[in-house]
């Protein structure tokens, strides 16, 4: 698990997972959940009490702990911290009932969905898949928005996303609704891959400010970066790049590095400074030895340069500021 999060989580610093110095919170809290669970085992209270009260608590603790930093020089206030530190008690709670406790919780079977709603906080295993799924995506989306100004768009996308996770979870419980939503799924499914297919040569065909087509596939509000081999994931949505993206970049060894900046062009900066937006430059590539293109232009513009150069045959890291 602390690998999965180690892939979603601060991308761009190109920390190890077993660097310390990023990845504390994972240990930190992981181990206060077996602190906490010594002291709730006096309170004798049930094992999804125990879940709710540890998570409850921690979560206070976490948000403390970065609210403080509001008031202390060279620190910021980050939610993507509060999301590691949330996903390292989801780590510990599961290490404790699944490990410590010898999976007491599933010795009636692995029953996940229930036909009432309270029911799925009166089971540990309900509410330990529900805390994954929250705490998952609060990771995933706060690790692409750590800007200060889009707090409440990861307080919009984690509600959402959870409800909607839940709505499903919940849905797959009946038998009806389950085959329906297999249907849709394998609908989708079909319905993507065809696009895709028509259209993965044409690379990028909408783009569009929150929306962008590429092969058939909508990428929405987020930034994305394609990779020199056509590959695509989310990227934090930054105005400016600094050391560590630097070397993200040069580890995708590109000929050319070209980034949208954004439809008001207020993104992309951090390339040796504002007179070089106008026209292509060149930058050392400390990974290959060899010098890499660098072209910033506004998005719109930079997908048409983007499909331009690929029939060109050009190997090209492409990012997207989607806004």
């Amino acid at each position: 698990m602390m690998v999965a999060g180690q892939k979603v989580a601060d991308y761009f610093i190109n920390n190890k997972f077993y660097d310390l110095q990023h990845n504390w919170h994972y240990f930190a809290y992981g181990l206060f959940v077996f602190v906490m669970h010594r002291y709730l085992l006096t309170k004798k209270i049930s094992d999804s009490k125990i879940i709710i009260a540890t998570y409850t608590k921690a979560f206070i603790i976490s948000a403390f702990d970065e609210g403080i930093q509001v008031f202390i020089s060279n620190r910021i206030f980050d939610i993507s911290d509060i999301a590691k530190d949330m996903w390292g008690v989801t780590m510990g709670l599961i290490l404790l009932f699944f490990i410590l406790k010898n999976a007491e919780l599933i010795k009636n079977g692995w029953k996940f969905t229930h036909k009432n709603l309270k029911d799925y906080f009166s089971s540990p295993l309900s509410l330990l898949l529900l805390l994954v799924f929250l705490n998952y995506i609060l990771l995933y989306v706060s690790s692409i928005l750590t800007e200060d100004e889009y707090w409440w768009v990861i307080a919009l996308w984690t509600i959402g996303l959870f409800f909607l996770s839940f709505l499903l979870l919940h849905l797959c419980g009946f038998k009806k609704t389950r085959i329906a939503l297999i249907v849709i799924l394998f609908a989708l499914v079909i319905f993507q891959t065809s696009s895709y297919l028509i259209h993965r040569e044409k690379h990028i065909t909408t783009c569009n400010q929150g929306l962008i087509v590429y092969k058939g596939i909508p990428l929405l509000y987020f930034d994305f970066m394609i990779y020199p081999d056509g590959m695509i994931r989310p990227v934090d949505k930054k105005k400016w790049y600094r050391g560590g993206d630097f070397i993200t970049f040069f580890n995708q060894k590109a000929d050319i590095i070209l980034v949208g900046r954004g439809f008001e062009e207020f993104g992309g900066q951090g390339f040796l400074g504002t007179q070089f937006y106008d026209y292509p430059y060149f930058i050392f590539n400390t990974v290959t030895g060899k010098n890499a293109q660098v072209i910033l232009l506004d998005t719109p513009t930079a997908c048409k340069e983007y499909n331009r150069l690929l029939k060109e045959k050009k190997k090209v890291l492409f990012i997207i500021h989607n806004s």
